[in-house]
């Protein structure tokens, strides 16, 4: 593969989950993300995952990456896709279709803002949280995205009025409260933990590629809550939680609470 010293990969964690890692390859064919370097958590040991012949692996345990990638060919078809309109201002919103290296970002950044679970009282569509711009044309022109790919000249049917699902949010920000409130007298164990069990995310603020984002797990005998906290600048000695192998996210766990976990079930329905 051209230009192997950015690479996108998908692989499947030890939750047998389908997830997207970006990766820069050593000399030694390791992958390193943010300077650290990326681990297979298999067999209760730390194997770092490697490059080879354009396939990512493990050499203890086997795993491949289902997908691989440069940086080149994953925004070969970036383009912008509406998600809503600010009620206030009446402008179109838009979110890229795929992330992009930081070194990519940074030519655009200044033309996006970003929505969290409380902009949604200001306007701007209900559900969404992320990175969006009321600039299309302008994203368009220093990302140089192919012209059949501009917003405008995508067919109308190819833009519905909002992709976002709408959501109860009534509803959803009263459970959300409820289960902040339970585990914020919780308090942090100190470890390193592999968590498994049912995953529920915070619909108002999922679990993404960018190192925010949190989720619950409820198992037979306990319930977690994680908050991703890998964000350049985080303080990652805070983390407790390992994913895909490293240390990305702070827990707190409680033993398992029948309304607790019904509160969890509820909110997963309201996703």
């Amino acid at each position: 593969m051209e230009n192997k010293d950015s690479i996108r990969f998908k692989i499947l964690n030890n939750n047998n989950q389908l997830v997207t890692l970006t990766a820069t390859v050593g000399e030694d064919g390791q992958l390193y993300r943010c300077g650290s370097p990326i681990y297979c958590n298999c067999n209760n040991t730390k194997s770092p995952y490697l490059f080879l012949d354009g396939e990512v692996y493990c050499p203890c345990c086997g795993k491949k990456s289902l997908r691989v990638e440069t940086f080149t060919e994953a925004i070969l078809n970036i383009h912008l896709e509406y998600i809503g309109t600010d009620s206030n201002t009446m402008q179109d919103l838009y979110k890229l279709s795929d992330t992009l290296p930081y070194s990519t970002w940074n030519i655009i950044a200044d033309l996006f803002v970003k929505l969290s679970p409380l902009d949604v009282d200001f306007g701007y569509p209900v559900g969404y949280v992320g990175w969006v711009t009321s600039n299309p044309r302008a994203v368009e022109e220093r990302l140089g995205v192919r012209e059949e790919l501009w917003v405008c000249n995508q067919k109308e049917d190819t833009l519905p009025l909002n992709t976002i699902k709408p959501i109860d949010n009534t509803r959803t920000f009263d459970i959300v409260d409820k289960l902040h409130e339970v585990f914020s007298i919780t308090e942090t164990p100190y470890g390193r933990y592999n968590i498994t069990g049912d995953i529920i995310q915070n619909p108002l603020f999922p679990q993404n590629n960018y190192g925010t984002g949190e989720c619950w797990t409820i198992s037979e005998d306990e319930i977690w809550y994680i908050r991703n906290n890998h964000r350049p600048g985080d303080n990652l000695n805070q983390n407790n939680i390992l994913i895909d192998g490293q240390l990305h996210a702070i827990g707190k766990v409680i033993p398992y609470d029948e309304d607790v976990a019904e509160l969890l079930k509820e909110l997963k329905n309201l996703e």
